[in-house]
């Protein structure tokens, strides 16, 4: 068993405790993860790429994704590749997470923002940064998947709001 198995294995027995304690038919954030997630690349092992404290890693992956990404110093196809990536990472235990994916030359890096020392494994949706930033301005800056079900009164119907979201995240990706 791999350590991303462990990951979804994870993911699957939490989405059957979640489902079991909601009404409905709804997608839960474990599903929308295993339904859309891929696993991550290999993590940079750079203690000088930290840029915040751990449990604020969502705020600071996406803040550090859109200033890369606004740095018209990268060079072009570079710049385009930057990610903001939101899943699991595997640090002791499956933990959700926020880090930045991009590009550089020689394949596609993953950058750990808050941790002193990488995950073993990471999991999750890439998503482009101006899409992800609409979408945690509407939500608030603690994620989009772990604020999807506490922002539903803001949004409205949250999976309509998310096909729309990953819908929009396609089309920034294919452009």
């Amino acid at each position: 068993m791999t350590q991303c198995d462990t990951i979804r294995e994870y993911l699957g027995i939490m989405q059957g405790v979640r489902m079991s304690t909601v009404s409905g038919d709804i997608e839960t954030c474990e599903s929308l993860l295993l339904k859309h997630a891929r696993k991550g690349p290999k993590p940079l092992r750079c203690k000088a790429k930290r840029m915040g404290e751990p449990g604020d890693c969502y705020r600071t992956a996406m803040v550090g994704a859109l200033s890369m990404y606004n740095d018209r110093g990268m060079i072009g196809k570079y710049r385009e590749t930057v990610r903001y990536v939101e899943g699991m990472s595997l640090n002791i235990i499956p933990m959700w997470h926020g880090w930045i994916e991009h590009a550089n030359g020689t394949g596609v890096s993953l950058i750990e923002t808050v941790w002193d020392e990488p995950g073993d494994e990471y999991f999750g949706i890439a998503w482009h940064p101006e899409v992800a930033r609409d979408a945690m301005l509407e939500l608030g800056w603690g994620g989009i998947l772990p604020n999807l079900w506490a922002a539903g009164k803001k949004i409205g119907n949250v999976e309509k709001w998310i096909e729309k979201k990953l819908q929009d995240n396609r089309d920034a990706l294919a452009t």
